[in-house]
């Protein structure tokens, strides 16, 4: 079960940081003509762990780069982000 308390240590090494900028770069890339909005699903495509990637964005969240809407009844990935200032 994913755990962001657990999975964020793993955002401070260096395929963690490598699957931030790869996070940051898909939302930038997804929101670019949506009017900063997508869904988690849409971002989270990157090679390694799943939970690291959701971690990423949950981060993303922590520090007010995004903003994420998780929807009652959804699965975890499927929330919607809105990109600060957009």
């Amino acid at each position: 079960m994913y755990d962001y308390k657990t999975e964020r240590p793993s955002l401070f090494t260096e395929s963690g940081i490598k699957t931030l900028m790869k996070i940051q770069a898909n939302i930038r890339n997804a929101t670019k003509h949506s009017g900063g909005v997508c869904t988690i699903g849409q971002v989270i495509n990157v090679s390694g762990s799943s939970w690291t990637a959701l971690a990423a964005v949950h981060y993303l969240q922590e520090t007010g780069e995004i903003r994420v809407h998780e929807i009652e009844g959804w699965a975890t990935q499927d929330g919607i982000i809105r990109v600060r200032n957009a």
